[in-house]
């Protein structure tokens, strides 16, 4: 969850406005910056983890897809 609070709208747009002139560009940086940042973070303490149950172990990787994938997908658009 830490990693996608890098990933909100908040604080990039000025004036409420959505038009790609609006948006903090070095906002938007720091925040792509922030993000790769913690993902790698992440990665490495979770690509350490055994989990010796290959049903728990797809069901752990579905579930962290379908919360991260949108979420960089939203932000990106």
């Amino acid at each position: 969850m830490k990693i996608l609070n890098f990933l909100r709208d908040e604080g990039l747009h000025v004036g409420g406005s959505f038009s790609s002139s609006s948006v903090l560009k070095s906002t938007l940086r720091d925040r792509f910056k922030s993000f790769n940042g913690g993902f790698e973070e992440v990665h490495r303490a979770q690509a350490t983890w055994l989990v010796p149950d290959p049903r728990l172990r797809e069901v752990l990787r579905i579930s962290i897809s379908a919360k991260l994938l949108p979420a960089y997908r939203a932000f990106l658009g």
